[in-house]
């Protein structure tokens, strides 16, 4: 944090957000069929499951949206 906003020095190599992950440890569609409420919080954003696919709910400051989230995903939410 600089000055109250996420200053991202170096990204990682590895995409979090995959079209087919190698392991589930949540099935996160069973979840939300369940009733659960199904929230993905990562240091930059919140993400919440719905019916429709993944909502980009709120984001840190200082983020971009498009290179700091979006291009770090395989899909767009």
């Amino acid at each position: 944090m600089i000055n109250g906003r996420l200053a991202i020095v170096r990204d990682g190599p590895i995409i979090k957000f995959v079209r087919r992950p190698y392991k589930v440890g949540f099935n996160a569609g069973l979840g939300l069929k369940m009733g659960k409420e199904v929230l993905y919080i990562t240091e930059r954003a919140v993400f919440r499951l719905t019916g429709e696919g993944l909502v980009l709910e709120e984001y840190a400051p200082g983020v971009d949206i498009e290179r700091d989230i979006l291009a770090k995903m395989e899909f767009k939410p």
